[in-house]
């Protein structure tokens, strides 16, 4: 599955990173990249995990791996 995803998906995935999208689609796309890539199943994959005693939120998360997600902007 990761060799023609790679050929057939990725390119495109790398191509719409490219234009700086928004934070939902930027975490569509993350979750595609860990799912397709990276074999995670989607329950292994943590979306928006909130911190102990209201410290903040991880973006993504899949198992030690922490994703914080920007988006958008100019600088």
């Amino acid at each position: 599955m990761a060799g023609p995803w790679r050929t057939t998906e990725l390119p495109g995935i790398v191509a719409t990173l490219a234009t700086r999208p928004k934070h939902e689609t930027l975490r569509t796309l993350m979750q595609d990249i860990l799912h397709s890539g990276f074999g995670a199943a989607h329950a292994e994959i943590a979306h928006e995990v909130y911190l102990a005693e209201g410290r903040g939120r991880i973006d993504t998360m899949f198992g030690a791996t922490v994703i914080e997600l920007k988006s958008g902007g100019v600088g």
